[in-house]
């Protein structure tokens, strides 16, 4: 693999505790990804992972539990995606067709 990147895009995410929350523990992930040479079982990396996550806490970075339920996104035809309240959907989103 020559590189990789990982988008966190900010338009919906209202502030710094929440940017970190949406941020972590996937950042853990991807550097696991790129700085890997070898894949390596996922157990293996939970393992790894809770050292960081002990990392994080000690930082006091708000950072998603790994035993939170994940949140429900079931965005349809018409309906607004998560983070989006109170806008109007783009153009092309809009009725569920391009335009």
């Amino acid at each position: 693999m020559l590189g990789a990147q990982a988008q966190l895009w900010g338009e919906y995410i209202k502030d710094a505790a929440h940017r970190e929350y949406m941020a972590y523990p996937r950042a853990c992930a991807m550097a696991e990804v790129l700085w890997s040479a070898e894949k390596e079982p996922f157990d293996a990396f939970l393992l790894r992972l809770n050292a960081h996550l002990e990392r994080l806490r000690v930082a006091e970075v708000n950072f998603r539990p790994l035993d939170e339920p994940r949140p429900r996104r079931t965005v349809g035809v018409g309906e607004a995606a998560a983070g989006s309240e109170g806008r109007e959907p783009h153009p092309a989103q809009a009725g569920g067709r391009r335009m």
